[in-house]
């Protein structure tokens, strides 16, 4: 059901993880990191490395190392052969 809602753009992802920041423990790095893997993946963008994150965000390598070993070891993304995904949030 919640796939569906998604799928069809009657959930707001972006808004929701603004506003469940707090309730999923993370900080604004992890958020803005997590909001340009959505919204990457949400134009088109099938292949999301950490390369291509570096392109749009401001944090360095090591900071940027840091954030998603963090939402790794949380369960909020997943690495598959250098693709980064969204688990379900």
């Amino acid at each position: 059901m919640y796939k569906d809602l998604m799928k069809n753009k009657c959930i707001n992802i972006s808004r929701l993880l603004l506003l469940r920041a707090k309730e999923l423990q993370i900080n604004d790095n992890e958020c803005h990191i997590l909001l340009l893997v959505y919204t990457l993946k949400d134009i088109g963008i099938q292949t999301v490395t950490p390369q291509m994150i570096q392109n749009y965000s401001m944090l360095s390598n090591q900071e940027l190392d840091r954030v998603l070993a963090s939402l790794l070891n949380k369960k909020l993304i997943y690495n598959r052969l250098g693709s980064i995904s969204l688990n379900n949030l």
